[in-house]
């Protein structure tokens, strides 16, 4: 997923807030459950939704992402 998100980063604001929640992800260690083929937007809903995960810039980042995909 952070290949496809990364080659496809000047494509718009879905793919920019997507390259940024997955930098954040690697740079503080985060692991998200994978299941399958996870969308970008079912990874950020994880992320926001999750009680687990503190940090409240990677929240704020997967909620920009999320925006981004409704208003798309």
């Amino acid at each position: 997923m952070y290949k496809k998100c990364k080659e496809s980063a000047a494509s718009g604001d879905i793919m920019g807030a997507c390259k940024v929640m997955l930098e954040l992800m690697e740079a503080r260690k985060v692991e998200v459950e994978k299941e399958g083929d996870q969308t970008y937007l079912e990874v950020a809903l994880k992320i926001r939704e999750s009680g687990e995960i503190e940090d409240p810039e990677l929240k704020n980042t997967a909620s920009i992402l999320i925006m981004a995909i409704e208003m798309s």
